[in-house]
């Protein structure tokens, strides 16, 4: 798949420190489980951990364990808090689609841009 055939651009944001950063390796990883990908989705607006806990029915520490994994990926972002101790999640990138070819290749949309790379098979 070329840059010119889906729009999308060469991610330069891969192995970044800070909230723009991404592993792509890991978002292979993480979202090759099912309740870690459905977290993702659910994450559309900000939800706290207590949220995600009731409504997809895991347990406090496996949706803890899931959430630190997703944010490591770069998948979601922390937001502030107003006037609660809870911390909130959301997504930090729009979508994310991923195909199992070789290389794998992951698009994204994150802030209204199309990005792309390419994840050897030998580094997941």
């Amino acid at each position: 798949m070329s840059t010119a055939s889906t729009g999308a651009h060469p991610c330069n944001l891969m192995a970044q420190d800070g909230t723009d950063g991404c592993d792509p390796p890991l978002i292979v990883e993480v979202l090759s489980d099912p309740d870690a990908r459905a977290m993702y989705a659910a994450l559309e607006e900000p939800k706290s951990a207590s949220d995600l806990v009731e409504e997809r029915g895991l347990s406090t520490s496996g949706v803890y364990r899931k959430l630190e994994i997703l944010n490591e990926a770069g998948l979601i972002r922390p937001v502030p808090s107003r006037g609660s101790a809870a911390t909130r999640y959301v997504r930090a990138m729009d979508c994310v689609s991923i195909t199992y070819d070789e290389p794998i290749r992951i698009e994204c949309l994150k802030h209204g841009l199309a990005l792309h790379c390419d994840v050897p098979i030998q580094d997941r």
